[in-house]
């Protein structure tokens, strides 16, 4: 503990407010917050990739983490200790939601460059559908538990459309509404038409 802070400690346990013991700064590696029952609540500390403040419930319980290193980044967690939320900012802003097993359900990520994105995960962490959103539109892609497409969406400046795939990813039957009217489309499995309209 540096001199600043041991002044501290001293001016804070004698109860004085004398301006010898005002200080514009306390410097230490480690800072504790206790209860009156001594347990510790919250502790802020430098660690070797940047500070970390740790926030505990009345259990002793780690509930939260906010950290600055090269992005900055806050984790929620349960009263298991289980972690169930993230949130990092860095090149791009990432959110992330994980379930009472800590497996991955749901993340939405805003990239710099790009659109974006929302994805829903099952219980195996196999994503099953995405919404995206960038300059020309929406879009909605829906997938099987083989993470292969089946399902695809869109709302675009000059049509909408819908298109629905096998479970090879082939191509069997797309919707289009544009401003000269409705098209449906059916195919067969090697892609050739087996119906249109109009």
């Amino acid at each position: 503990m540096g001199t600043n802070a041991r002044a501290w400690v001293v001016c804070v346990l004698l109860g004085t407010v004398a301006s010898a013991c005002q200080q514009d700064e306390v410097r230490v590696k480690r800072l504790v917050l206790v209860d009156d029952a001594g347990r510790e609540r919250a502790a802020l500390e430098l660690g070797t990739d940047g500070p970390h403040l740790g926030l505990f419930d009345e259990n002793g319980k780690k509930r939260a983490v906010l950290g600055v290193g090269r992005d900055a980044a806050l984790f929620l967690f349960d009263e298991n200790e289980k972690k169930r939320a993230t949130l990092g900012v860095g090149r791009d802003a990432a959110l992330f939601l994980f379930d009472e097993n800590e497996k991955k359900r749901a993340t939405l990520v805003a990239s710099k460059d790009g659109p974006a994105i929302l994805s829903l995960l099952d219980e195996h962490e196999k994503y099953r559908a995405m919404l995206g959103a960038d300059k020309d539109g929406p879009g909605l892609v829906l997938l099987d538990e083989g993470e292969k497409q089946r399902v695809g969406l869109n709302a675009l400046k000059q049509h909408s459309g819908m298109v629905l795939y096998d479970e090879h990813q082939k191509m069997r039957a797309g919707l289009v509404a544009s401003k000269d009217g409705p098209a449906l489309q059916l195919l067969d499995e090697t892609g050739q038409p087996l119906w249109s309209a109009p």
